[in-house]
């Protein structure tokens, strides 16, 4: 039959099985099945509102766990607890009354496991029925227990009420005080009857009975049913043995005068606890005990020495090992065992109600423990497993727990050639304070749900790797699920198999703590979740960190996850990298390698937030997308170090909520094909320095509604394979101030309709195969430098920012040296002021080179050229942009495209000829005396200095230049400047220069708008 056996009063009743209630895997916090028998008390205002609620909730918690540690069920029972004036101690509870004795029979049998219900079951005859065809009422605990509803229904059970005018005592120390009751007591008995500890003995409307009515008899082989009866008693052999005497009536309580937990009387003064019958009508009402064997306190001992244990016998198989003391010493026990293969149920190290820093140890250096239901190192008080060597394996349900309760102290230590197989779950820290040092061995994780490390909220759980030391979890790992967890790894491996996933700061309010150093190694088959609901920080200084799919940080809302690379470290994602799913996530890298597989997302969903810094010698690598914000808002900052990313760059990518920011203050940014800032979102990337290069087109507000601005500044340098789009379909912003922007396609500001642009050139340098401003577009420059091969002027609304613009630097393929120029939009002018020594050298080769273009004039080009002029012009061939020349006294020059009034022509000229009709005549002297002493805009009133006033310098520009043409010769009849001064009248300036010798000093230019052509990405 069962056996319990207590040691002296110095140690407290044998107690056992603790429930765990694990987090799954999921990340979220789930209902989850209960390991072994859990009592969830949930207590009712009345006792909230006691002066001594706190001890009363203290001592009903410790009743439960008696109950719990002492049964094996897998199952949960739901109790509420109430305070009464009126009561000394009752109880309440759920039941059901549907079941026969033959199917109560059946189901009673299917439970045995223990040599008590071997021997109660097998007095229950198949026939006859002993009730004679009676109903049974059976509680929904009990129902639980034989497996008649779900183990963890989550109703509530029962009612456990105490009389809140009682002198109790509940110090689980001190129970037999007298002029008080024994509080702890009177809930185990409350808390039995709601399990079922009651007789029904076919009375009720309708008549039932109860299983427990089945062990009542009166005498061997007679069943008693009367509740009148006298002389009855609780038997397991068919009434052969008295265990215990019932009072008359249907309570089941034992007859008063005892002091047993199941008196029908309390009596003050005394303590009730329960004894082994007690356990044992439990055990043959369905539930499942366990033996328990407990250490006698002796200064110290050996495992294997049976007259160390209060029964005399070593644990066998089935068994459960306690070691506890109650005098204070601290003691190391000696696993040792040498005996046959047996498997214990469980081994408990705890130092219930022992004050002081006494601590329990067990040492392990060889041979074998196995265990199927649980161990628990430091259920209470201060306990320590160390192993060096041999085998302990865990095989049940429940699994490892170090630091079980509350205010407790467990510490695990694994070495040389240990091996710790828990095929179970693995709690650091439960409820209480749990350490695991390994330092060497194996740690294997098989089933349940994985390692926990600081399990429940209030715990705290500490895991600390190095050397030659192997953790391998075939389930998840989570550190700081509900509590505080740390994990430190200066070595060793940590491997995470099977697909499954290593949690940081796993559920709301947990903290968790990752430290990856030196050549240690962490292996995560699934993801890493760095702050999943809570608050989380990976910290890698070294070693390798591999990861099969995702890395999140700052995973759920509301959750904040931190990742911090330096050194030599090296991460390996073999999927996604978010920083900041739905969470704030915070990525700091200084050193190491960052090599991403898939995309990295820098704050990914909506409401997320995300950051990234990259200096130092960090080398972040991404083999394919970048994103800056892509649903959220993004922040991406580079100081140093090196960016790779194979394809594409989104910066306030995928949302109009969507806002990303990067800033390139040093280092390498590199993205193999397109940049995107405000796709659909907001993004800014500001430049101050650093080198940044795109292998295809770089769009400053991609979509409709979008808004892109780029900053660049100080030393940056910019380099675009492809073309630029200054507002794609939305809104985009270049302000250039510094460095040097490379665009080796097309500057196309405002590329499509709706969309709106601005370049803004004040500093630095902007060089551009050809640069195209569309209407809702706008390009303006106040310095710096700028060179560019073609530029066309496509209508609508653009301005250079102002009337005229000053262009400071504006080169020309084939001229040796930049020349300044005037814009003026307003009149369709293109002024270029000659600056340079070699423009003729220049012109020459400007026209060389324009011979071999294919073009065609139009009859008016033509004509000027017949007239000797040079005409040079920009034309659009095939969406090419080019420049080409007209040469004197040609009038067809091959090819089938025409140069017409949608083409933009730049004509040679003669400091003044105003008029740009090819020769300087009186139409010009006209121009010049019409605008005399006034303050002028444009080349054509008669300004050729650029002063904005016509004086006697434009004059003698005239003078000068006069009948001078392009194409050498000059026109105008045979008339001398001072006759055709004359013939101007009321025109007497005070001074008539005279004409000197003819000098090109001006290059014009006539722009004429061409229509909007589509430009193919």
């Amino acid at each position: 039959m069962l056996e319990t056996i207590i040691l002296n009063r110095g140690a407290r009743n044998a107690v056992l099985l603790r429930s765990c209630v694990i987090l799954a895997g999921s990340g979220l916090l789930l209902a989850s099945p209960a390991y072994g028998l859990t009592i969830n008390l949930t207590y009712d205002s009345t006792v909230a509102a006691l002066p001594y609620a706190s001890s009363a909730e203290s001592a009903t918690q410790y009743a439960a766990q008696q109950i719990e540690n002492l049964f094996s069920d897998n199952m949960t029972i739901n109790i509420n607890v109430v305070a009464s004036p009126n009561a000394f101690g009752g109880s309440g509870y759920s039941y059901s009354f549907s079941s026969s004795y033959a199917a109560i029979r059946s189901d009673l049998i299917a439970t045995a496991t223990t040599p008590t219900d071997a021997t109660a079951y097998a007095s229950l005859p198949l026939s006859p029925d002993p009730t004679g065809g009676g109903n049974f009422l059976i509680p929904t605990v009990e129902e639980k227990a034989l497996g008649l509803i779900p183990a963890n229904s989550t109703g509530n059970d029962g009612t456990f009420t105490f009389g809140s005018n009682v002198n109790w005592t509940f110090d689980p120390n001190n129970r037999a005080i007298s002029g008080e009751s024994d509080f702890i007591g009177v809930a185990e008995h409350e808390i039995t009857e709601i399990m079922g500890r009651n007789l029904s003995l076919n009375q009720g409307s309708p008549p039932l009975y109860r299983p427990v009515d089945l062990f009542r008899y009166s005498a061997p082989g007679v069943r008693n049913f009367n509740p009148n009866a006298t002389n009855t008693y609780f038997s397991i052999d068919g009434g052969v043995t008295d265990l215990m005497d019932y009072p008359t009536g249907t309570e089941g309580d034992w007859a008063p005068g005892l002091t047993d937990a199941f008196d029908a009387a309390s009596v003050q003064g005394t303590e009730n606890d329960i004894t082994p019958t007690d356990i044992a009508i439990l055990d043959v009402m369905g539930y499942h005990a366990v033996t328990t064997h407990i250490l006698n306190s002796l200064a110290g001992g050996n495992w294997n020495s049976p007259a160390n244990w209060n029964t005399s016998n070593v644990p066998a198989a089935g068994d459960g090992a306690y070691l506890t003391y109650g005098d204070g010493v601290s003691r190391t026990i000696t696993y040792n065992y040498t005996g046959p293969a047996v498997t214990l149920y469980s081994v408990t190290l705890d130092l219930a109600g022992v004050t002081g820093t006494a601590t329990t140890t067990l040492s392990m250096s060889a041979n074998n423990l196995t265990v199927s239901g649980f161990e628990i190192v430091a259920r209470n008080g201060s306990g320590v497993f160390n192993q060096s060597g041999g085998n302990n394996t865990i095989n049940g349900e429940n699994g490892l727990f170090i630091g079980y309760n509350p205010g407790s102290n467990g510490s695990y230590s694994l070495s040389g050639t240990g091996c710790l197989t828990v095929n179970a779950n693995e709690s650091v820290g439960y409820s209480g304070n749990g350490t695991f040092t390994q330092t060497g061995g194996t740690n294997s994780i098989t089933a349940g749900d994985g390692l926990f490390i600081g399990n429940n909220a209030g715990s705290t759980g500490t895991y600390s790797l190095s050397g030659s030391g192997s953790l391998i979890t075939s389930r998840d790992e989570h550190v700081g699920n509900s509590g505080n967890g740390t994990f430190t790894q200066t070595g060793g491996t940590n491997s995470i198999t099977s697909g499954s996933w290593l949690y940081i700061a796993n559920n709301t309010g947990s903290i968790g703590t990752y430290t990856l150093s030196a050549s240690a190694s962490l292996i995560a088959s699934g993801n890493e979740q760095v702050g999943n609901n809570g608050n989380g920080t990976f910290t890698q200084t070294g070693g390798t960190n591999t990861i099969s799919f995702d890395l999140q940080i700052g995973s759920q809302p509301g959750a904040t996850g931190n990742f911090t690379l330096s050194g030599n470290a090296s991460l390996s994602t073999g999927g996604w990298e978010y920083v900041g799913f739905f969470g704030q996530g915070a990525f700091t890298q200084t050193g190491g390698n960052n090599t991403v597989s898939a995309d990295l997302d820098v704050s990914s969903r909506d409401g997320a937030s995300g950051n990234y810094s990259l200096g130092g010698t960090g080398f972040l690598q991404v083999n394919s997308n970048e994103y800056a914000g892509y649903l959220g808002t993004g922040i991406f900052n580079q100081t140093a170090g090196i960016n790779q990313i194979a394809l594409n760059l989104g910066i306030g990518f995928n949302d109009s909520a969507a806002n990303g920011t990067y800033t390139l203050q040093g280092g390498t940014l590199s993205v193999g094909a397109y940049e995107y800032v405000g796709y659909f979102g907001t993004g800014t990337f500001t430049q101050t320095a650093g080198n940044h290069t795109i292998g295809a087109d770089l769009d400053l507000g991609t979509g409709g509604g979008s808004s892109g601005n780029y900053t660049l500044s100080g030393t940056g340098s910019l380099s675009v394979t492809g073309s630029e789009y200054i507002g794609y379909f939305g809104n985009g912003n270049f302000t250039q101030s510094g460095g040097s922007n490379s665009v080796n396609g097309i500057l196309l500001i405002a590329a499509n309709s709706g969309a709106t642009g601005n370049y803004s050139l004040q500093a630095g340098t902007l060089t551009a195969a050809s640069i195209v401003v569309n209407p809702g577009g706008s390009f303006s420059q106040t310095g710096g430098t700028l060179s560019f091969t073609s530029l066309q002027i496509l209508g609508g609304n653009t301005s250079f920012h102002a009337v005229t613009t000053k262009l400071s630097a504006l080169s020309f393929t084939g001229f040796t040296n930049h020349w300044s120029g005037q814009l003026d939009i307003t009149n369709s002018k293109l002024i270029i002021e000659d600056t340079s020594s070699t423009r003729a050298a220049d012109l020459a080769n400007l026209k060389n080179q324009a011979l071999t273009s294919n073009i065609q004039s139009s009859s008016a080009n033509a004509a000027n050229a017949a007239a000797g002029k040079i005409i040079m012009s920009l034309v659009v061939s095939d969406n090419t942009v080019r420049l080409a020349t007209f040469p004197s006294g040609s009038t067809n020059f091959g090819g089938t495209n025409n140069v017409d009034a949608h083409s933009i022509l730049i004509t040679a000229a003669f400091k003044g000829d105003a008029n740009l009709d090819g020769v300087v005549d009186i139409q010009d002297l006209t121009d010049v005396a019409n605008h005399w002493q006034q303050s002028v805009t444009d080349w054509s009133q008669g300004d050729f200095d650029n002063s904005n006033f016509v004086d006697i310098q434009d004059l003698t520009a005239v003078a000068n230049n006069w009948q001078a043409g392009v194409g050498g010769g000059g026109a105008g009849g045979g008339q001398s400047f001072n006759d055709a001064l004359a013939q101007i009248s009321n025109f007497k300036p005070a001074a008539i220069p005279e004409p000197a010798s003819l000098a090109l000093l001006t290059f014009g230019a006539t722009l004429l708008r061409r229509r909007r052509r589509l430009i193919p990405r």
